[in-house]
């Protein structure tokens, strides 16, 4: 029963990279959008994603401390790793910062945190 409940949560999302991958090839969507896309996601749809669920979360009850301090461990031990990566990388300093940030910063938002 389990199986299946993973696949219809986990399906939808392969399917909509497929029809993304199959929108793509056959030249419906070019670099453009999808450069268009990714900007207008990222500064606009997540921000108001995030907004919205903020403002209709019951925080009383759903507050859980060990998730929260477990995240922003998680997230500062990959910021360490991937930056200290960049020098062996051979990373210049503003190129590292955005591999860094890039690595454990975009996660969050789709995480709901």
């Amino acid at each position: 029963m389990l199986f299946f409940e993973i696949i219809t949560i986990v399906l939808p999302v392969f399917l909509v990279i497929l029809l993304g991958w199959l929108l793509r090839r056959i030249g419906m969507i070019d670099a453009t959008f999808l450069a268009t896309t990714n900007r207008l996601v990222y500064y606009v749809a997540l921000p108001l994603l995030l907004f919205h669920r903020i403002g209709t979360a019951d925080f009383a009850s759903n507050f859980n401390p060990v998730l929260v301090g477990g995240s922003i461990a998680v997230t500062v031990l990959l910021f360490l790793l991937t930056w200290s990566l960049g020098a062996p990388m051979k990373l210049p300093g503003a190129v590292r910062g955005v591999f860094s940030q890039g690595s454990c910063r975009g996660n969050l938002a789709y995480m709901g945190l």
